[in-house]
């Protein structure tokens, strides 16, 4: 266990982002077949520009400033065709210092990232000649790319705000170190075991970024919860005289097989998931 820590990190970058599309429904087949048999981009991606200070977009300054940009996003590797302010009038603001680009791109949503990273590189426009231009690339990819972040952060805010908790009301329980500690030790074990798990899966198949928010509340909650039963199972037992290998008989005899049962219901419920067609909800399963 101690070993997969190290490759934790590596997780959030496995995980896919879409994945909500069923590839059976006529809908998808017929975006599939837009792309593939006409060539008709099925992904694309605004590049705004708001100018900050300086002149507005109609001046010649604010407008090569802004054209020069266009033309670095339109070199990008992907990038199909580019309509920008200058064939649109309606791509200029009322204010006339936001415009925006449209970009069409020949990958499909929720795959882009290092694209995503081009453009947005590409769009940057530094200050000069007193104008500053502020960017921002909006697509699919961006989106996904916010959720998985947005994902990641909240996953270790909760593990950072219910771990103590927990620890503090197990306390409050046994008022015992020791015996509080264990089902907290037992609820980050499967927490990293978890994740693990999921990270080898995410080699033979796609695994959704939302498995990180399903493994750490199955791991914390229910690895917790069993381990409570367990050692209040074997506590009750070594307050009526029994050994300590008694104890554990017994408590494995009697809270061990409840939770065994309770934990292959909950495995049957997930596995019901891996007959979705949906990705993300397969995914799910597989956890």
């Amino acid at each position: 266990m101690v070993l997969l820590l190290p490759l934790l990190p590596l997780l959030p970058s496995r995980l896919r982002t879409g994945g909500f599309d069923d590839p059976t429904l006529p809908s998808s087949q017929a975006q599939a077949s837009l792309r593939d048999d006409l060539e008709f981009p099925t992904n694309t991606a605004a590049v705004f520009f708001r100018i900050t200070s300086g002149q507005e977009y109609v001046e010649p300054g604010a407008r090569r400033l802004v054209g020069d940009a266009i033309a670095r996003v339109s070199a990008v590797s992907g990038v199909r065709q580019v309509i920008s302010p200058e064939l649109n009038s309606r791509q200029v603001g009322r204010s006339g210092r936001t415009v925006y680009a449209l970009v069409t791109l020949d990958t499909e949503a929720g795959s882009g990232g290092a694209q995503l990273v081009e453009l947005e590189r590409a769009s940057s426009v530094v200050q000069r000649d007193g104008i500053s231009v502020e960017t921002l690339v909006v697509s699919a990819d961006s989106f996904f790319r916010d959720l998985q972040d947005a994902t990641t952060n909240d996953l270790q805010r909760a593990e950072l705000v219910t771990l103590p908790i927990a620890a503090l009301t197990l306390l409050l329980v046994f008022g015992s170190v020791v015996a509080a500690s264990l089902p907290v030790i037992a609820g980050a074990a499967t927490t990293v075991l978890g994740l693990g798990g999921i990270l080898a899966l995410s080699f033979p198949a796609d695994m959704s970024v939302f498995t990180l928010n399903l493994s750490s509340m199955l791991a914390l909650g229910l690895g917790t919860d069993y381990a409570l039963f367990l050692v209040s199972r074997f506590r009750e037992e070594m307050d009526r005289g029994a050994t300590t290998s008694q104890a554990v008989e017994r408590a494995v005899a009697t809270a061990g097989r409840a939770v065994f049962f309770s934990a292959g219901m909950v495995l049957a419920g997930l596995a019901g998931l891996l007959s979705f067609r949906i990705a993300f909800l397969r995914s799910l399963g597989c956890r």
